[in-house]
């Protein structure tokens, strides 16, 4: 699984959260995109691959840019970085369908540990499904039997026959 990362305009706010993406992507490849246009064309050329996105919103006028591309964003699954606490810019974020929401002011390793998580599940749907076990299932219809078996001549068929 790939990450993109989106940060338009790299300064000091961004940094440690930039960071903490670059420490969790070890064994992914990770893309850092730095306009919409150039996410864009970056997620036109995965077509139906799954990807990763972080995107640090570090102004209103980059998250706007942002809804440009919602439909597309809509489709992966994404951590959004908002540039402040207001409701108004939590409600444009979110109309951006993210899986996780935070801003600049919060922790960033907390985007770390999300995104390991993210990372983390995506390998385990890649992985083969272990193959079912059948000692269980029959232990449990052995174990129906018993408790529902009365014996010869007390079954259903036995009454409905005599009567």
């Amino acid at each position: 699984m790939e990450v993109i990362l989106f940060n338009p305009v790299p300064d000091g706010r961004s940094v440690e959260f930039v960071r903490q993406v670059e420490a969790r992507t070890h064994a992914h490849a990770l893309e850092v995109c730095q306009s919409p246009s150039q996410l864009a064309a970056s997620l036109d050329a995965r077509g139906n691959q799954e990807v990763v996105l972080v995107l640090l919103a570090i102004s209103r006028e980059t998250l706007l840019d942002l809804h440009s591309l919602r439909d597309r964003l809509s489709e992966s699954r994404s951590i959004l970085v908002l540039p402040d606490r207001e409701e108004e810019t939590l409600a444009m974020g979110l109309r951006l369908y993210p899986r996780f929401v935070t801003n600049l002011d919060a922790r960033p390793n907390v985007v770390g540990e999300v995104l390991s998580k993210m990372l983390g599940a995506a390998d385990v749907q890649d992985a083969v499904p272990p193959e079912p076990s059948t000692a269980k299932h029959t232990r449990r219809r052995k174990d129906w039997r018993k408790r529902y078996d009365t014996g010869p001549g007390d079954s259903c068929e036995a009454t409905a026959s005599g009567a």
